[in-house]
């Protein structure tokens, strides 16, 4: 299924065509939130390159969301470099390029949208570096991702709820007699989700920068 699919889907659910320039929020939106509340393995992002004794940083990916884990190769030997806290890491390792050896630490530096190692390297190293990016913004009609291609139903869910926040409409998610609030409904899909995953082998999908992201 793609974008467009997907939103003429919400609004055979909604029957508000006044609503129709919305779907496209509602439905990024409910994909932001299931990919905040947690590391999805399509989310995985795998970076290489080199550090050397003038490179002391690797670039932070767009539409980061947190780090996995970053190796170093030392005589043919990956060697983990273990993540910590800028300032501890600075006050760790004071020196910069005056003191240079085997990677051991690295931090996020936002202001540089890098992750700094430390000690400084020594010589060069091959790095290999995982991460968790947000999924991109749906917007041409023939747009796919992840979601769309094997779980639309849940986005679906999660594009009515936003819908009920958004126009105070009552779509009956719950039952009649005890409606269900937005936030239980996201955790009741949330665990469904959860659950096909342990069953269910993943297939790569498409890897929101923080500073852009709003919902």
């Amino acid at each position: 299924m793609n974008f467009g699919e997907l939103q003429t889907q919400v609004l055979n659910k909604i029957d508000y065509n006044d609503q129709s320039t919305k779907v496209p929020t509602y439905i990024n939106s409910a994909i932001h939130i299931l990919e905040e509340e947690d590391d999805w393995p399509h989310m995985e992002n795998k970076a290489t390159g080199s550090l050397t004794t003038s490179i002391d940083y690797v670039t932070i990916p767009t539409r980061y969301k947190n780090s996995k884990s970053l190796f170093v190769t030392d005589d043919n030997e990956q060697k983990e470099v273990h993540i910590g806290e800028y300032s501890a890491i600075i006050r760790e390792y004071p020196f910069g390029s005056n003191s240079k050896s085997l990677p051991k630490r690295f931090a996020e530096k936002y202001s540089e949208s890098n992750f700094i190692v430390r000690p400084y390297p020594d010589k060069t190293y091959a790095y290999e570096m995982l991460t968790n990016v947000f999924s991109a913004d749906l917007s041409a009609d023939a747009d796919s991702n992840w979601w769309t291609a094997n779980k639309w139903e849940i986005v679906l869910y999660g594009a009515l709820i936003q819908f009920e926040l958004d126009s105070g409409q009552q779509l009956k998610l719950g039952t009649e007699e005890m409606p269900l609030s937005p936030m239980i409904l996201y955790q009741g899909m949330l665990t469904i989700l959860k659950k096909s995953m342990k069953r269910r082998k993943y297939t790569k999908g498409i890897a929101y920068s923080r500073a852009s992201y709003v919902v």
